[in-house]
């Protein structure tokens, strides 16, 4: 039994008389569903990192025993990679790893958040479409859209709803955050969605949401910028940066704990908790970028102004794109055949 995961669930289960009996206390331990207990115990996924701290601390058994660490040399982190699961459990387990961070961080007295931002994260805002659009992006990035499939043909399981709403609500409840954004974080969203509306999976009267909320996004941004908070009370430090953010990070600093997020590809974090040493470092490159970058929030600057009014004027011409790349196509498709008709009488 040399699989790490295999020595952690046989700690857990001579110490408890049925399987009933570890479901239960797991669900309470480590806040999760169910269904998530359920394929950590089958060895279906792996425990977090975390997940194993808090449960070697609470049975009372050596973190030594099953895992070899080095903490002098080595950063541990949790990031989940199994693509064995269904589609719809690995964005489950997404969701709900990110709602029990979120709900700490909620409830936290002392909460202070750095987050470089290359790309919305849908997963945190209301506007169902806009999530559904994410959701079908990462059935893209692993290949579970069949070809000729439409964009209203995707359907959610009410429990990813679900779960998706209580992202939406722990989020609003955050505070005292500083964002660095590029301009790719909005554009590039833009970009994603003219892509596949050019393909044809994106339907016109679905477009015609995905623009009513991509104006409802816009708006929220919009004031966070000029006031310096939401309407909930939130308070932000908006930063713009003057050079592409490669890749996504958060910084964490709550109730004297340190906590980081980074993004390697966009489905899920990798997650650093409490190693002072790669936070502290993660923290200085921060601090650099904003450094380099323009504080926007609470002004009224004219470049901002021009910004918003382009986003808006892309997002209002999101539906013209196929109406004039049909329309290319046929301008095309007319010179082919004059250039055809003149050569079969002058060959």
């Amino acid at each position: 039994m040399n699989n790490p995961n295999e020595l952690i669930i046989s700690e857990i289960t001579k110490r408890f008389a049925d399987k009933k009996e570890i479901i239960t206390y797991l669900m309470d331990l480590l806040c999760v569903g169910k269904e998530s207990v359920y394929r950590r115990i089958n060895n279906q996924i792996p425990f977090t990192f975390q997940e194993v701290v808090t449960i070697a601390r609470d049975l009372g058994f050596s973190i030594d025993s099953v895992l070899v660490m080095d903490t002098g040399r080595r950063v541990f982190f949790d990031m989940p990679v199994n693509i064995a699961q269904s589609p719809n459990s690995i964005f489950i387990d997404k969701l709900e790893q990110g709602n029990i961070i979120m709900e700490k961080l909620a409830r936290a007295k002392d909460l202070n958040i750095i987050a470089a931002i290359n790309r919305m994260p849908l997963t945190l805002f209301p506007y169902e479409t806009l999530f559904k659009f994410e959701y079908c992006l990462y059935l893209n990035s692993i290949g579970q859209i069949p070809l000729m499939s439409q964009f209203s043909d995707i359907k959610i399981i009410p429990q990813i709803h679900d779960l998706h709403k209580k992202s939406a609500y722990y989020f609003n409840q955050l505070r005292n955050i500083t964002c660095i954004v590029d301009s790719a974080a909005i554009n590039g969203l833009i970009k994603e969605i003219q892509y596949f509306y050019r393909l044809g999976f994106i339907s016109n009267e679905d477009m015609h949401v995905l623009q009513k909320e991509l104006f409802e996004l816009l708006a929220f941004c919009e004031t966070i910028v000029r006031t310096g908070e939401t309407k909930t009370g939130s308070a932000y430090s908006v930063y713009f940066s003057h050079f592409n953010l490669n890749s996504a990070c958060i910084y964490y600093e709550y109730d004297d704990k340190l906590m980081l997020q980074l993004w390697i590809y966009p489905e899920s974090p990798i997650v650093i908790e409490d190693n002072h040493l790669m936070c502290d470092i993660q923290k200085r490159w921060l601090n650099s970028v904003i450094r380099k970058s323009t504080l926007i929030s609470k002004s009224n600057d004219i470049m901002l102004i021009k910004q918003f009014r382009d986003i808006h004027y892309r997002i209002s011409k999101l539906t013209d794109i196929k109406t004039m790349t049909a329309a290319s196509l046929h301008i095309l498709h007319t010179i082919f055949g004059l250039f055809l008709l003149l050569w079969l009488k002058n060959p």
